[in-house]
């Protein structure tokens, strides 16, 4: 009868280890505040207002977290409380960006986003401070005097495995932004 009864109490462990430790066993909430907006290539001064990036937040199964009516997928960050409240106590994934979605390849259309995860603990308000960086490559041309006296009609494409590209046509410097995966480089000239 022992033998039962800890089998049963195993396979009861078990089970429940499938919910990973996640701990649901009441609600807090989310201060959320979106830092610094780090930019490599800014080449003048001045900030980057982050009013209007989009904010996404997922549970540990990757679904997006309803509050109050609100599902939290894509929502501009100017449009949310304070405070988030009502969430269940457990762990969590908060997604910022730019853009709803990255342009695969434009010009002068850096994308800045940020990521992190946290924990929401019950009857406690988490705060929360994401940090945004640049998340496309910058991709500049600049051909030399020798190079524009040599040729008189160009054009460079540089495309990603995205199906994106930007194209350069007899300018003497562009600056041009892709998604971050690998880039390719044809060049065709004519003299």
């Amino acid at each position: 009868m022992k033998k039962i009864f800890y089998s049963i109490l195993a396979a009861a462990a078990m089970f429940s280890a499938c919910n990973e430790g996640v701990i649901t066993d009441g609600t807090g909430s989310l201060s959320l505040k979106i830092g610094e907006v780090s930019d490599r290539y800014m080449t003048k001064a001045g900030t980057i207002n982050t009013d209007e990036f989009y904010v996404t937040i997922t549970d540990w199964n990757g679904n997006a977290v309803e509050s109050d009516g609100v599902t939290y997928r894509n929502v501009i960050y100017k449009n949310l409380p304070d405070e988030i409240s009502g969430l269940v106590s457990g762990p969590y994934t908060i997604s910022v960006s730019s853009h709803a979605e990255t342009p695969a390849a434009a010009f002068d259309t850096p994308v800045y986003g940020g990521s992190t995860d946290f924990t929401v603990k019950t009857g406690a308000t988490t705060p929360v401070t994401i940090r945004c960086t640049v998340q496309n490559v910058k991709v500049t041309i600049n051909p030399t005097a020798g190079f524009l006296s040599e040729l008189t009609t160009y054009t460079i494409t540089v495309s990603n495995e995205h199906g994106g590209a930007v194209h350069w046509t007899n300018d003497a410097a562009v600056t041009g932004a892709n998604a971050t995966t690998d880039l390719t480089l044809p060049a065709h000239f004519s003299v």
